[in-house]
């Protein structure tokens, strides 16, 4: 796990989604995400295994991924 000021693409979003990615939530409903951070649509062009990329500090499409992830303090 990356430090807290380091930030990381751990496990990138499946790429094949009309330049964004489709979320899933537990109360059934979906949303599909475009991304609009210019690193984040070259990220979503390679072809290999996007795992542990770094980008850079406070990237919006990260950001918004990461808030809507419960964290251990609102379940």
């Amino acid at each position: 796990m990356a430090p807290p000021d380091v930030w990381v693409w751990a496990n990138f979003p499946a790429t094949v989604h009309a330049g964004g990615m489709n979320l899933s939530f537990a109360d059934g409903r979906a949303e599909h995400w475009r991304w609009i951070e210019a690193n984040t649509h070259n990220l979503a062009k390679r072809t290999n295994w996007i795992v542990n990329i770094p980008t850079f500090p406070k990237a919006r499409d990260l950001r918004r991924l990461q808030q809507a992830i419960p964290s251990a303090s609102t379940r």
